[in-house]
């Protein structure tokens, strides 16, 4: 399949979730082996 085929939902999607793999990633490596307080976790969670 190409990007050409794709609807506007679909390629919505696919950048969305490109987006989030790259903000993930990139927060990966800022704060490998720090730690958050568990309910500020949980509120990231929730806005995810």
């Amino acid at each position: 399949m190409q990007f050409k085929d794709l609807t506007t939902e679909e390629l919505k999607g696919v950048i969305r979730e490109t987006v989030i793999e790259s903000l993930e990633d990139l927060l990966l490596d800022i704060y490998a082996g720090k730690t958050v307080k568990e309910q500020f976790q949980q509120e990231l969670l929730a806005i995810r």
